[in-house]
């Protein structure tokens, strides 16, 4: 069920995170690219300039933080 994806996906993210690198970062950002992340896998259509605006980050914050979900 996609609710308990979404809830999982964070936990599974942050356990994988071994070098403790978005802990280290602001959880704000860290949330806002879990979701950006999660649309992504997810094949929703996101525009993240917009996505950006909305979070209050630029997209190159956005970038980053996706970039290294994404490798984790």
């Amino acid at each position: 069920d996609e609710y308990w994806k979404v809830h999982q996906l964070p936990e599974q993210i942050l356990e994988k995170d071994t070098e403790r690198e978005l802990l280290e970062s602001y959880p704000q950002v860290v949330a806002a690219g879990i979701i950006f992340y999660y649309m992504t896998i997810t094949s929703r259509e996101i525009n993240k300039k917009e996505f950006a605006k909305l979070v209050r980050r630029s997209e190159m914050t956005i970038n980053k933080i996706v970039n290294k979900i994404s490798l984790i």
